[in-house]
């Protein structure tokens, strides 16, 4: 049920935002054809209502692309994700403290438990509490999405050495799931784009 909430917001969204755009096309380009004499723009204005159509019709398109691409899609309804890179994400329900990635592409279901976390450069840097809801106390993880490797620490020292060495962020950097989602959808990103 929220994910189709989350759908019908998304399209409007998308669509308020394909008209915006088709207009400031229409605008820049008519103000073109009016300083300039180039015949194929004047055909092109020749017809605005037909042009603004058709390119608010593109923009919904390529809008649509983009907010289910993996670096557009940031969940919908009570799923929430946000990219690594690499085609891993960590995601969230319902943005609760805890979230996860999977590592392994080939192993589905094997989850690793993330508390707070940030990432930089491609890395996922987190407290983690296990695989699949296994308990691992004062544990963290580093995983580089392009290398696909993943070092875990069994204590907050030898993580805040190997993180200095590596030029990774320190544990007290670490931000909740929610803080992490809005840093990386919020701004202009989430002004311009769905």
């Amino acid at each position: 049920m929220f994910a189709l909430i989350g759908l019908i917001a998304l399209t409007i969204k998308i669509t308020i935002l394909a008209t915006v755009y088709a207009t400031l096309t229409l605008v820049v380009l008519y103000l073109i054809s009016k300083t300039t004499r180039k015949i194929w723009l004047a055909r092109l204005m020749g017809n605005k209502l037909l042009f603004w159509f058709c390119t608010g019709f593109i923009f919904t398109v390529a809008l649509f692309i983009y907010a289910f691409s993996y670096w557009g899609y940031s969940g919908l309804g009570d799923y929430s994700c946000i990219p690594i890179g690499n085609g891993f994400v960590v995601s969230s329900i319902d943005a609760l403290e805890n979230s996860w990635f999977e590592p392994d592409k080939e192993k589905y279901s094997r989850q690793a438990d993330i508390i707070n976390f940030a990432i930089k450069k491609n890395t996922l840097c987190g407290e983690f509490t296990g695989f699949n809801s296994d308990d691992c106390k004062n544990c963290f993880i580093v995983f580089n999405a392009k290398t696909e490797r993943m070092d875990e620490f069994r204590s907050p020292e030898e993580y805040s050495s190997f993180a200095t060495k590596n030029d990774l962020p320190q544990h007290k950097e670490f931000k909740t799931f929610i803080e992490n989602y809005r840093e990386h959808w919020g701004g202009l990103k989430n002004i311009f784009l769905p």
